[in-house]
């Protein structure tokens, strides 16, 4: 007798484990960070910073692959279709579209006083650890944040439900939110529209690949520009 269920979850289901999820990790996230930050003399606040994006990444990650358990005779990787890489000319298309984004973001950035931005990695420690930022920054966030978003929401508020613009709407502002402790207002209006276009891109691809590798490469490009100004 098998004890597991073949049906997907429902967008409602979706709905309140996805806020349930993100309340998690926000508050293990906090926990993580405070009880590090007790050590300060041993490890920086920026160090802590990092460490709590890696538990709170791979914390997701894990979860979600328990979840995937929970539903269906599908593996983790079939689930959220990770055995299909994007297509090349999909891939380009849409970096070069991406790239257009950030310039013209940066452009019309320039002409507000407010940063885009409330840094909470200062440039010069991003320089003194670029390996490691990287890999937490450009890999690891970057998976995690769109497994959830683009993978185990998309599924629940867009694949299942009707009303797929109403799902669409959730999964931006529950991207935006996940930042808003660390963006200005223009700053959160950018990740807003970013989250409309890879919404946009796993609609029209079917691949989560491509939005993984497109939020990765905005992350490289947002890393690359610290570099360079440094420089």
């Amino acid at each position: 007798m098998k004890l597991v269920s073949t049906h997907k979850w429902s967008a409602k289901e979706t709905f309140w484990l996805g806020i349930t999820i993100l309340f998690v990790v926000m508050l293990l996230d906090g926990i993580v960070y405070n009880l590090l930050d007790v050590y300060q003399g041993l490890i920086s606040s920026e160090n802590s910073i990092l460490v709590s994006i890696s538990f709170h990444s791979i914390f997701t990650i894990s979860l979600l692959f328990l979840l995937s358990l929970c539903r269906g005779n599908f593996s983790f990787i079939a689930k959220y279709r990770l055995n299909k890489p994007p297509k090349v000319k999909e891939l380009v298309k849409f970096i070069l579209i991406l790239t257009l984004y950030i310039l013209l973001g940066g452009y019309f950035s320039s002409f507000v006083d407010e940063p885009t931005q409330d840094l909470f990695l200062s440039d010069e420690f991003i320089l003194d650890n670029l390996f490691i930022c990287c890999i937490v920054l450009v890999i690891l966030a970057p998976f995690a944040e769109e497994l959830f978003f683009r993978g185990f929401l998309y599924q629940g508020l867009v694949d299942e439900n009707k009303n797929k613009y109403l799902g669409h709407l959730v999964i931006c502002v529950l991207f935006t939110a996940l930042h808003a402790s660390t963006m200005s207002y223009i700053g959160l209006a950018l990740i807003f529209n970013s989250s409309v276009f890879l919404n946009y891109v796993r609609f029209k691809s079917n691949n989560l690949w491509l939005t993984i590798v497109l939020h990765m490469y905005n992350n490289f490009i947002a890393l690359g520009t610290i570099y360079i100004s440094v420089f």
